[in-house]
């Protein structure tokens, strides 16, 4: 695998330019921020930008605001995603509808 470096550079020049890169890409927070985050918040947003790496960004944060009431239908986050490789749901685990 190339080392982020060789991965970065090579997005900023199809991107156009460092500046243009980084206005695509999602802010990050201070790390204190971060420290006060509950632990499904954390969950969320994990599984949010997992959801980004294989599908376009814009429908992800499109449909995001159904996605965690359905996630959290289930209890939370961390009970959805230990259920979902073997779970046998009386409903979806996903709303159709997303």
């Amino acid at each position: 695998m190339a080392p982020f470096k060789t991965i970065r550079l090579r997005a900023e020049k199809r991107k156009g330019g460092k500046a243009a890169l980084d206005a695509m890409l999602p802010s990050v927070p201070e790390s204190g921020t971060l420290a006060h985050l509950s632990d499904d918040r954390v969950l969320a947003e994990m599984t949010k930008r997992i959801f980004c790496s294989g599908f376009v960004w814009r429908v992800i944060e499109q449909k995001w605001p159904g996605f965690e009431p359905a996630f959290l239908e289930h209890g939370s986050f961390g009970q959805f995603l230990a259920a979902w490789p073997n779970a046998k749901p009386q409903k979806p685990l996903v709303p159709t509808s997303l």
